[in-house]
């Protein structure tokens, strides 16, 4: 299940998330599990089988109107959608912006599951949750030894 390319970029997430926002280990990793699940494990950065240019994009696969905003943020960055690390610099923009609540939101949460449940149902709001495939993928990024620093 965990790939390699989650084993080498989740610390480096947590270590950011963390960073920017004083998230608790286990904040960062609930929404770092529901960006495993997202995007298989952070290899799919665009939606399998989709070939329509507003489906999923990047580690969260934003589509339609967060799609052409997370775009635009890469251009007006100079940076390309298809990289981990401009996921990032978006999540963080979002939650500093338009996503704001939803730092608090995760939180206030007082477990691992609580916290990957707030985080999808505020920031990802997925048609299909698939709750216990996001809470592998957090208890994996707990698994991971800890990164001195970061990628944003």
């Amino acid at each position: 299940m965990v790939t390699q390319t989650f084993t080498h970029y989740a610390p480096l997430i947590i270590h950011d998330l963390k960073k920017a926002f004083n998230f608790s280990q286990n904040d960062a990793c609930a929404i770092v599990g529901n960006a495993g699940h997202e995007s298989g494990g952070f290899d799919e950065l665009h939606q399998l089988n989709d070939k329509n240019p507003g489906a999923g994009l990047g580690l969260f696969q934003w589509s339609g109107v967060r799609h052409e905003k997370f775009v635009a943020f890469c251009a007006a960055e100079k940076i390309t959608p298809v990289e981990i690390r401009s996921s990032v610099l978006f999540l963080i923009h979002e939650l500093a912006t338009d996503y704001h609540s939803v730092v608090g939101q995760v939180k206030a949460e007082p477990s691992l599951m609580a916290k990957v449940a707030a985080f999808e149902r505020f920031y990802e709001a997925a048609g299909v949750p698939a709750l216990s495939s996001r809470y592998r993928w957090a208890c994996a990024a707990q698994d991971l030894p800890l990164a001195a620093k970061g990628l944003a």
